[in-house]
């Protein structure tokens, strides 16, 4: 349910909206959404350290997501 329900919200950001890049961040210790994210096509552009815990910056641009829709990757 969360795969189809994150691949919904990046069709409505890249389609509906014309959002050229999705942001987000996720603490290590979530590791579902880790592997859900990177599914998806995020890749990680940043990471630091927030009270004690490894904190991952993502992103996902526009063309990624048309590439991965291209290759049927999603």
């Amino acid at each position: 349910i969360g795969y189809n329900a994150l691949m919904l919200a990046l069709k409505t950001g890249f389609d509906e909206l014309e959002l050229h890049t999705i942001y987000l961040h996720v603490y290590s210790e979530n590791i579902a959404a880790m592997i859900c994210y990177k599914q998806a096509g995020f890749r990680i552009v940043k990471s630091q350290i927030v009270s004690g815990q490894m904190e991952y910056y993502m992103e996902l641009t526009d063309a990624e997501y048309m590439e991965g829709i291209k290759n049927e990757q999603y």
